[in-house]
């Protein structure tokens, strides 16, 4: 999340992260990488393989997991507009998701 102001200011640093941050998905979602991602949780997580693992399988996970298509759940950004809406300060109403998503960000980097 960024500013449009920004994001245009630093358009090749954002399509570069988007790029490098589909890359990382696409090396967790791996199999053969269950065991080094676990490790990797666990160490940050500072919890153990057991944990770990489950971590990863949850982060996984098809229905609930990351979206690894990488695509924005226009539902979530409709509750992080409702939420901000209720308890942000200064209060202010919020809607329209469609309004803070650009996805030509996205659109650029995938395509590159």
């Amino acid at each position: 999340m960024t500013r449009r102001d920004a994001a245009a200011r630093m358009r090749d640093e954002l399509e570069a992260f988007i790029r490098g941050y589909r890359e990382a998905i696409q090396w967790l979602a791996q199999p053969a990488n269950r065991g080094d991602a676990a490790d990797c949780i666990g160490r940050h997580m500072r919890v153990g393989r057991d944990e770990a693992l489950q971590v990863y399988d949850r982060l996984l996970d098809p229905s609930n997991g990351i979206f690894r298509d990488m695509r924005i759940s226009r539902e979530g950004v409709d509750t992080v507009l409702r939420l901000r809406s209720i308890y942000g300060i200064p209060r202010k109403s919020l809607s329209d998701p469609d309004r803070y998503i650009d996805a030509s960000y996205l659109s650029r980097a995938l395509n590159k």
